[in-house]
This record gives structure tokens, C-alpha cells and sequence, in this order.
């Protein structure tokens, strides 16, 4: 009955101003969204005409309605920027409504949980939540040096240091709720599938409109990239910023497998626009996915080629913005 009155008014309000009714069964229907993304579509209906439709001449129940945007209110805040409800791994520290989604590449051993653990106690994190941007820390399952995984050991199990840094890193992520682990081992050789996981993420379970990467020994400054933000408002291009931008011709170390080289930031921290990373995660998945025919275990450089084949292939134009003042010393 609830539902039948918010919808009502909102025909009604819409046949005023010419337009057509709603129609959620259509809109379902088209794009075989789920029960929850149709309860977060009333829940968004319900938020924006709950007040004015009980005041109008239209016989609502407003204890009904209470209750109902009570629930809707639990359905959008669990929500995370997912497409499902049932999701219980995302990081509490994200938000549905943050603009920018930061993603700080740690590791799971105790070295790295000092790191993070003067982030969250020297302000950092603070500012971050206080400007309103998400983050998570971002890693891999814990790796024993030497642990030789090409094994066909059906009985194999991790190692005594393996378990008890997950054990360490279980009991953090209860405390903090900041941390996100991905599907891969956490070992250096594989920091490129860290990337594209914190890119991926950042794309497809939040709603932000840029994706920072940066390492867990900076501290973020948001008012750097605020302005950076507002100075690409306007543009018809896609961002790139970062704090130093090499041209990737300056070490051999630097060439991919085929001697591809390409420009690139510093992998100490930097922010692409969504729509960018979307072509380097979805439009170019396989090759993005295949680095290991033309980059190396570099994930910064490999980023600046993936952003180089972008432009090639899809004519992408990018916007570079060098600024050293995005990142500081925790």
C-alpha cells in the first residue's frame, strides 16, 4: 500500500509537468536487474517523495511509510555501491556517495601493518573521511618467501607463517574494517594483478567518479585533488594525474618484453577518471590482462602502456596532469 501511494504521487506529479509515468517492471525487465536493484530504485522513490506525499491529498499510512523508509534507508546504506545487497566482504570504509575511491597498495605481514597502522594514527585516513573519499587498503593472501604454489598437491596446505599472518590479518580487518583482499597471493612479481584488482574494484564496487592508486607509505592530500578535480570538470578529455611522470625512456628497466615503452607516473600514488580506467579494465580486459607480452613486473610502467594502447586503439584522449603536491609524507 505504501509502495502503491509513493508510486501514485509520483505519476501524478509527473503527468503535471507532460511527462510519462514510470515504469519499473519495464525497466527491470530490459536490463534483468536483480529484486534488490528494483527495492533500491523504490527505495530512491520513496527517499525523494516520502514527505510531500503524505501531506498531500493522497490517504497514506504514515506509520507505513515510516517503517518503509526506514528500511529502504537500510537497503541504500548497505548497498556500497554494489549491484547486490548480499555483498558482506566490501571494506566499511567505503560510501555510495564518494567521488573519489582510494585504493593503498599494502601487504599482509606485520611490516606492512605498521604501515598502515601510522596512517590511521597520524591523521591521513581522517582526512581522507573527512573530504568525503573512500579508501581501503588493498592486498593479496599472505606468501611465504619460497613457497613453491606449481606444485599438484592436492594435500598442500600454507605454510606455519602463511597462516598466522592470516590469522594477524583476519582479527585487523574485524577491527578496522578498511582492508580488501583480493583473490591472488601477495608477492611482488604479481604487484600488476594488484593494480588491475584495485582498479577493478574501484570500477565496478563504488560509484566513484575517479580511481587513486598509491602506496601505503604516502598520505594523500585532498585539497590537491580537489582542485585537480574541479580543473577537469569541464574538460572533454580523460585524467591522468600523479606526482611525478616519467617518460618511460629513462631506464632499460623501463622497456616491456617488445621494448615497448610509454609515459608513466611514479607508482607512489596516482588517480585516472573513471571512464579511463573502464577502457583499460573492460574495453582492453584481455590485453590489460596479458601484460606479460609487452610489459614487465613493473605495474606503474605497465599502467603507462596500457594507457599508450588505449589512446592507439580507441583514440582516447588524455589529459596528463603533473603534481608532486597530491602526496606528502604520513
Amino acid at each position: 500500500r505504501t509502495v502503491h501511494c509513493l508510486l501514485s504521487s509520483e505519476i501524478d506529479r509527473r503527468k503535471e509537468r507532460g511527462l510519462p509515468p514510470p515504469s519499473l517492471c519495464i525497466i527491470c525487465s530490459r536490463t534483468m536487474m536483480s529484486w534488490n536493484i528494483a527495492l533500491l530504485v523504490l527505495a530512491t522513490i520513496a527517499r525523494s517523495f516520502i514527505a510531500s506525499s503524505c501531506e498531500s491529498d493522497i490517504s497514506c499510512d504514515e506509520a507505513e511509510a515510516a517503517e518503509f523508509l526506514q528500511i529502504s534507508s537500510q537497503i541504500t546504506t548497505n548497498d556500497k555501491g554494489s549491484s547486490s545487497t548480499s555483498v558482506k566482504y566490501l571494506p566499511r570504509s567505503l560510501t555510495n556517495t564518494s567521488k573519489v575511491f582510494i585504493g593503498i597498495k599494502s601487504a599482509p605481514t606485520l611490516e606492512y601493518r605498521a604501515r598502515r597502522d601510522r596512517l590511521r594514527s597520524h591523521g591521513c585516513l581522517n582526512s581522507i573521511k573527512d573530504a568525503g573519499f573512500s579508501y581501503a587498503f588493498v592486498m593479496g593472501v599472505p606468501m611465504s618467501h619460497g613457497h613453491d604454489l606449481t606444485t599438484h598437491s592436492q594435500s598442500g596446505k600454507d605454510t606455519p607463517e602463511e597462516r598466522e599472518n592470516e590469522e594477524a590479518l583476519l582479527r585487523e580487518i574485524e577491527e578496522h574494517g578498511d582492508i580488501l583482499v583480493l583473490a591472488m597471493r601477495d608477492q611482488y612479481q604479481d604487484l600488476t594483478d594488484k593494480l588491475i584488482g584495485l582498479l577493478d574494484f574501484g570500477l565496478h564496487h563504488t560509484n566513484a567518479q575517479y580511481i587513486m592508486e598509491v602506496d601505503d607509505d604516502r598520505c594523500v592530500v585532498p585539497s590537491v585533488l580537489n582542485t585537480i578535480m574541479e580543473n577537469h570538470r569541464n574538460s572533454n578529455k580523460e585524467l591522468w594525474a600523479g606526482g611525478y611522470l616519467f617518460t618511460g625512456k629513462e631506464y632499460g628497466s623501463m622497456e616491456g618484453a617488445t621494448g615497448m615503452t610509454a609515459p608513466y607516473f611514479s607508482g607512489n600514488g596516482c588517480m585516472l577518471s573513471r571512464n579511463l580506467a573502464r577502457t583499460l579494465i573492460e574495453d582492453d580486459h584481455d590485453h590489460t590482462m596479458l601484460f606479460g607480452i609487452y610489459g614487465t613486473t613493473m605495474d606503474d610502467a605497465n599502467l603507462g602502456k596500457w594507457v599508450k594502447f588505449a589512446q592507439e586503439k580507441h583514440h582516447v584522449h588524455v589529459r596528463f596532469v603533473q603534481d608532486s603536491r597530491m602526496l606528502r609524507e604520513p
